[in-house]
């Protein structure tokens, strides 16, 4: 069966061990990019319907049919971008944050494009820190997510995975980089298999 995970920025070559939120858990054999391998290809569905249209497939879309413009400020404002690239000590283009990414339906979802609307949708990112603390943070109207540094400080490395509708998508590498959307890219980067999505 298709695993559900949630990749955020893991060096290249890194190990990672996927899990599911099912009542048992399998242990996988992780294949060269990372992903556990469960004898599906990716890029295929198995069946089950869970991943349909979440595997990678290289076409790159607009799910909502929304994008983001430019005078748009605020929560809304740029998803699909590397949040932290502005939002930093160094750049000082807005509230510096420790943690930033975009919730998507799909891996392959264009730059600007709306994700997914955590207001209507119950979606939030769960955070664990180095220290075993959880830091919630609730998913927007674009599906972007952040902790500033005036939060709560969420001490690195952490674990990451979006909870939805009582499912899970968890990544269980360790990162130590909050800027999420740097590698969950339209196609993915170091890694990634593209976007961050909802189970």
């Amino acid at each position: 069966m298709w695993q559900k995970l949630l990749l955020a920025c893991a060096p290249v070559g890194a190990l990672l061990f996927i899990a599911c939120s099912s009542s048992s858990t399998t242990t996988q054999t992780p294949s060269a990019s990372g992903d556990t391998d469960s004898g599906t290809p990716p890029g295929t569905d198995d069946g089950d319907g869970d991943d349909a249209g979440k595997v990678p497939t290289g076409q790159v879309v607009c799910t909502s049919g929304k994008k983001w413009s430019s005078p748009e400020r605020g929560v809304k404002m740029n998803p699909g971008l590397a949040c932290i690239a502005c939002h930093s000590s160094t750049t000082k283009e807005g509230p510096i944050l420790q943690i930033g990414g975009t919730v998507f339906p799909t891996f392959n979802e264009e730059d600007y494009c709306y994700g997914i609307d955590g207001t209507k949708d119950d979606v939030k990112v769960v955070i664990t820190d180095a220290d075993g603390t959880e830091h919630e943070l609730p998913v927007g109207p674009t599906g972007n997510f952040s902790a500033l540094v005036t939060d709560a400080t969420i001490k690195m490395p952490i674990h990451a995975k979006v909870v939805a509708n009582g499912q899970e998508r968890v990544m269980q590498a360790e990162q130590t980089t909050g800027d999420c959307n740097s590698c969950h890219t339209e196609k993915g980067k170091n890694g990634a298999p593209g976007r961050i999505t909802t189970p």
